[in-house]
């Protein structure tokens, strides 16, 4: 079993919480003000945590049955959506768990399906060996839900709609050949003597705008957010060691409050 998240600091509206290893992937669920994270170690260990915003000392650990081949795949309402694999190093599908995010528990299993999508009344899944029998299995029992009733009117399509939800920000992105990109650069040299390079990701959030970007210099790439309204400089944050990447779906904007990544094993919650 990894090690517990802790909050190393929490100062000026910047909570800064320690992960047990590398964020996989982090989710929001704006229904309870959480988010869902997958947290993965070189030695083959996983967990998924759920981080209430607003109160970041009561993180909840999620027991799963498998210690690595899983992967944290949507978010609808209060529902997370846990996917499966047949063998540890194999990249095929097989399995769903859905979970409760407001306690943690897991309300059912279906070891033999794949996901196609999700729809307002349940997950829409085949078996793998008959893909081409779909069948939707209800949110809260996982129970299957009768063709002709919800079924024929939902289709897999509409997972976007459902993941992004309400209240939520995600970034434009854009890349050192963007025109866009100069302009934002000189804005961001004259604001704070920051010079962005490869490319910068931008939120617009109550009126201001955060970017998430790299700066160079010797040791390599360096992370760094900031945010402005119109001229004035209002927050400034440099990772301290130098990043290749950073993780899927690891800066967004959440009613009042910024999530972001400057570092692999931490998680930025700013208010």
């Amino acid at each position: 079993m990894l090690f517990f998240p802790k909050i190393v600091s929490q100062s000026n509206g910047i909570t800064t919480i320690k992960l047990p290893g590398k964020l996989w992937k982090c989710l929001p669920v704006t229904a309870s003000q959480m988010l869902a994270a997958e947290v993965r170690t070189e030695k083959r260990t996983a967990a998924i945590f759920i981080i209430p915003i607003y109160q970041a000392n009561e993180i909840i650990s999620v027991e799963l049955p498998h210690p690595w081949w899983f992967s944290l795949s949507s978010v609808y309402e209060k529902y997370l959506v846990i996917q499966g694999y047949a063998t540890p190093d194999m990249p095929v599908l097989e399995g769903i768990t859905v979970m409760d995010a407001q306690t943690g528990q897991i309300l059912w299993q279906e070891g033999s399906a794949r996901m196609d999508g999700v729809t307002p009344a349940g997950i829409l899944c085949h078996a793998a060996i008959r893909p081409s029998k779909k069948k939707l299995l209800d949110w809260e029992t996982g129970e299957p839900i009768p063709p002709g009733s919800s079924i024929d009117n939902h289709t897999p399509e509409k997972i976007t709609e459902l993941e992004i939800g309400e209240n939520l920000a995600y970034p434009s992105v854009f890349t050192n050949v963007h025109p866009l990109f100069k302009q934002y650069q000189d804005h961001l040299q004259q604001l704070c003597r920051l010079k962005p390079v490869m490319q910068l990701e931008l939120i617009t959030l109550n009126q201001s705008t955060w970017a998430m970007g790299y700066e160079s210099s010797q040791a390599g790439y360096m992370p760094f957010l900031v945010s402005w309204k119109g001229s004035t400089l209002e927050h400034l944050i440099k990772g301290k060691i130098p990043q290749k990447g950073i993780s899927l779906d690891s800066f967004f904007g959440m009613q009042d409050t910024v999530i972001a990544q400057l570092a692999p094993e931490e998680l930025l919650i700013i208010r």
